[in-house]
């Protein structure tokens, strides 16, 4: 057991940031899964009609519960702020799962009907090869950052 986390009752080291290590699997692998405990948290800035959403302390966006908790809050704020369009940042996530990038396709797709659109940036290089596999690059617009995303020239 380390300082920065402890051992919880299914062998999984809950490390201090939330995530969680499980034993490894019949085949010796192991995989980040966000813990239990932790509570997604989202944070949201609108500029010029563009609802920016930041995903704080979230590497891993895993399972069925955590895709049902982002589509939530993220149709919450698409009702709430009446933005048509959403730019999702994702600087900092690691890893989306099948659910997530289902339940991302499905926001597109609603948010399309209404005329607007949902946009990605700051996307590590393995989430632009996972959307690039699941021909998701096709749905969503990928740009490097907000700026870029927001159409403003930084010099």
């Amino acid at each position: 057991m380390s300082e920065n986390g402890l051992i919880d009752q299914h062998g999984r080291l809950t490390v201090a940031d939330g995530d969680s290590i499980p034993s490894a699997n019949s085949s010796g692998t192991s995989y980040l899964m966000p813990s239990p405990a932790a509570r997604l948290r989202l944070r949201t800035q609108v500029i010029e009609r563009v609802a920016i959403v930041r995903f704080a302390d979230c590497k891993f966006l895993v399972g069925e519960a955590i895709a049902g908790e982002v589509m939530g809050q993220l149709e919450h704020i698409v009702e709430a702020k009446g933005c048509p369009r959403l730019l999702l940042n994702l600087g900092g996530v690691r890893y989306l799962s099948g659910e997530i990038l289902t339940a991302l396709a499905g926001l597109q797709e609603e948010v399309g009907r209404r005329g607007g659109r949902v946009e990605l940036c700051g996307l590590d290089p393995l989430l632009r090869d996972l959307l690039q596999i699941s021909g998701l690059d096709r749905v969503f617009d990928d740009c490097a950052d907000e700026a870029e995303a927001l159409g403003l020239l930084v010099r």
